[in-house]
């Protein structure tokens, strides 16, 4: 029986550029979107407005984070995806339309293009992977880019007959 290689993901910066860029790029968030919807919640709602909105977004991260996928498995069957909490996402190499890996500025937009994406929770602009498979899009950053694009190379020719 063929073995099924298995990735974690990545949710650290892989180099002092990927700190600082993601060290920006958040807290420009905070500034567009934190900070006018704190401001407007102070002024509408009051005092409690901060902390309501505070409790919002602690909410949503818990959500997110649940959600988060943290490992894949590659193998002749397909793709598998599991998140920290729920039922795994798996994707036959037959529903896989394309596999592609994100260059540093589509990385650094993902967020805000595929936020109804699946995806694992990233601070790396680098070794990105976006899967697209009928059923819609994954976004997956693995801990070994190099075998992991290897791996997907191998297994979907081999599984579907199609290159990347």
């Amino acid at each position: 029986m063929p073995s099924i290689d298995s990735f974690d993901a990545n949710v650290s910066a892989r180099t002092i550029g990927d700190r600082v860029l993601v060290s920006a790029v958040t807290l420009g968030a905070i500034a567009l979107y934190v900070a006018p919807v704190g401001w407007a919640t102070r002024h509408w709602v009051g005092p409690l407005g901060p902390m309501l909105l505070f409790a919002g977004f602690a909410v949503l991260l818990g959500w997110a984070y649940g959600r988060a996928l943290m490992t894949a498995e590659v193998g002749p069957e397909g793709l598998r995806f599991m998140p920290r909490r729920g039922p795994a996402i798996s994707i036959p190499w037959s529903e896989v339309t394309r596999v592609e890996r994100l260059s540093t500025g589509w990385a650094l937009v993902r967020p805000f293009l595929w936020s109804t994406a699946r995806s694992s929770p990233s601070a790396t602009l680098t070794g990105n992977f976006r899967i697209h498979h009928r059923g819609g899009v994954v976004a997956f950053t693995p801990d070994d880019v190099e075998r992991f694009e290897r791996c997907v190379e191998t297994w979907r020719q081999s599984g579907s007959g199609r290159a990347l």
